[in-house]
């Protein structure tokens, strides 16, 4: 008889125990996901933030940059750009040089 009651006991605390590591590991999944979808959010808010930027190929290395970080060069029948003075240079001491490809805006 004696047997039965320690068998019981083990059982309920076996049972005890089994639920709060259950109940604890769903507190710990729930508190993750909501950590995760805060710093998603806030990543989602910091994105929205920064505008979108026209970006410009080079005219001589067809390197593409934001139009804001190009060189400008503008001609009568046509805009330019590139990504650096010494590509300038390049481009305007060729010899026959065409507007093939250059950008337009």
């Amino acid at each position: 008889m004696r047997l039965l009651i320690w068998l019981a006991l083990a059982l309920i605390v076996y049972f005890a125990i089994r639920s709060k590591i259950r109940s604890m590991r769903e507190e710990m999944h729930a508190s993750v996901k909501s950590e995760f979808e805060a710093a998603s959010a806030s990543q989602n808010q910091q994105r929205a933030a920064v505008p979108a930027e026209n970006m410009v190929a080079c005219g001589y290395c067809q390197l593409y940059l934001p139009a804001s970080e190009a060189i400008h060069l503008q001609t009568p029948t046509s805009a330019q750009f590139f990504c650096c003075e010494e590509h300038l240079r390049m481009h305007a001491t060729q010899p026959g040089t065409s507007n093939k490809n250059s950008t337009h805006e």
